[in-house]
């Protein structure tokens, strides 16, 4: 029997960015530990669907894609965002969750259900994986690309996000995507966090292995976003692991993993949406590889040997995003998820 996914936070239903604990927030611990085990949980469930694989024989590096069947997760309204509670008089008692659900009488909490349910319903989980050896790009160059600026060089390599916007400082970010016509242009507003861990080696006396975890979430804001004017709002939820991993034959190798669930919104019919996940998502992997070689040189480089210096985070590191309004749009693409997968060339 497979057993069941419960997830909280993984979910498309956007957190209020004011009640996103920060670090310096004693919540901030319990907020992370809870991500870390969903996204351990999601990513090593053994209900993922049997694998396909991309780009085999065309001299890319092959990307296996797979899919969670929509029955094994349950959305559970958690300590982070407390399902709205009917009071004992069915007066208009309002209680604020985490996720900024409104509570008072049945009505209200049935309203708040259906609206989550529906947010959510026919739209799947996918995963990509691609396991990478440590000396084409080792774990440094990983950090360096992924964890770093995650959001700004995302729109160095995704050819449709045409603009990120700094929104708070603190993580949160709105991605605008150009897209051609007849299709409506996009936008997602997302919190950026980013984890890292570090697990003893199974080789006697090597070092441990270390791994990141890249989570964006959905996020809204009291009031609408100028720069948000024209575009139709999606929404997504995604976690990317990088991590070392002791291949068969001994040798270190980078695995990355990346879960996604999304929908573009506006009127594009899910299972179209969902119908091309896959695809998109594989399709990611020669576009990340041709950036990284203009920016880290070949894969193999002797100079990737020399470890760059970076920080350890525990957010996104937003602070050299443009500021509003100084970044020229880009042209092209197809309609997005968010996260640079699940491009869907439809109009909507």
């Amino acid at each position: 029997m497979t057993p069941p996914l419960s997830l909280s936070l993984l979910s498309l239903t956007p957190l209020p960015i004011d009640t996103i604990p920060t670090p310096s927030s004693s919540r901030y611990a319990d907020f992370t530990a809870t991500l870390a085990a969903e996204a351990n949980a999601l990513l090593n469930h053994p209900a993922w669907g049997q694998h396909k694989v991309w780009h085999e024989g065309q001299g890319l590096e092959e990307v296996e894609t797979r899919g969670l069947p929509l029955d094994v997760v349950t959305l559970e309204a958690g300590e982070w965002h407390a399902e709205p509670a009917p009071t004992a008089d069915g007066a208009d008692k309002k209680r604020r969750g985490f996720f900024g659900g409104v509570g008072g009488g049945a009505k209200e909490q049935k309203g708040w259900k259906a609206e989550r349910e529906a947010l959510h319903n026919g739209v799947a989980w996918h995963m990509r994986t691609s396991t990478i050896a440590s000396d084409q790009y080792p774990y440094h160059v990983w950090h360096d690309a992924l964890a770093v600026d995650h959001a700004k060089k995302e729109a160095e390599y995704i050819a449709s996000l045409s603009r990120v916007v700094d929104v708070d400082g603190a993580g949160t970010i709105l991605k605008l995507y150009a897209l051609p016509f007849p299709t409506t242009n996009r936008s997602f507003l997302a919190h950026l966090i980013v984890l890292e861990t570090e697990t003893p080696s199974p080789t006697a006396d090597a070092p441990p292995l270390r791994s990141f975890q890249v989570f964006s979430l959905p996020a809204s804001t009291p009031k609408p976003l100028p720069e948000d004017k024209g575009y139709v709002r999606g929404s997504y939820v995604a976690v990317e692991e990088i991590r070392e991993v002791v291949g068969e034959d001994g040798k270190l190798v980078i695995e990355w993993r990346c879960a996604s669930q999304s929908t573009p919104g506006g009127n594009i019919p899910t299972r179209i949406a969902q119908s091309h996940m896959a695809s998109s998502m594989a399709s990611d992997i020669p576009a990340i590889f041709a950036w990284l070689a203009k920016q880290y040189g070949p894969p193999s480089d002797p100079k990737h040997s020399h470890p760059s210096l970076f920080k350890r985070l525990s957010m996104s590191g937003l602070k050299h995003l443009p500021k509003r309004g100084s970044t020229e749009p880009k042209p092209d693409a197809q309609v997005p998820n968010g996260n640079g997968h699940g491009e869907v060339p439809v109009s909507a």
